[in-house]
């Protein structure tokens, strides 16, 4: 897959995940990314440390999917933190009050580059796509009520479509 695109990168040491997101963070990528972070949830990783060093910017449901993931769906003890943003991908994030809900640091990742794998993406039906949208959208329009109004009548036309 081009990496202007999207795709995502994992490195696994010990109890954390660094996950990097290069090129764009995109609808399609969104159930990719949160299905990684609850399968080595499962596996005994407890710390996410998300690198958008290379990312080009975020759509709403992958940043829907980091919300749904930080109100505490992975479960105890797990924390998220967002490291190396961009100016631009902070504004997307903030502009949404993922900003207000998550560590954000600068971070030299491990260098290990043999040792990163590229996560393959997700295949679902097309129910399952827009169960995963209706999801990463309820959390965001839960942050605030701004984010409620923006996305009421996407909301709205998802669950109709899932009738």
């Amino acid at each position: 897959m081009d990496a202007d695109y999207g795709q995502l990168q994992a490195l696994k040491l010990d109890r954390t995940l660094f996950v990097r997101v290069i090129g764009f963070g995109h609808t399609n990528l969104a159930p990719t990314f949160g299905g990684l972070l609850r399968s080595e949830y499962g596996c005994g990783v407890r710390r996410f440390v998300i690198d958008l060093g290379r990312c080009t910017g975020l759509l709403s449901a992958f940043m829907g999917e980091m919300a749904l993931l930080m109100s505490g769906e992975l479960g105890s003890g797990a924390t998220i933190e967002a490291v190396n943003v961009s100016k631009k991908v902070y504004a997307q994030l903030n502009l949404l009050g993922l900003t207000h809900f998550m560590s954000i640091s600068e971070m030299v990742l491990p260098e290990f580059e043999g040792s990163w794998v590229e996560v393959r993406q997700r295949e679902l039906s097309r129910r399952e796509f827009a169960l995963e949208t209706l999801d990463s959208h309820k959390a965001l329009a839960k942050l605030s009520p701004e984010n409620a109004k923006v996305f009421r009548l996407f909301i709205e036309q998802i669950e109709e479509e899932l009738k």
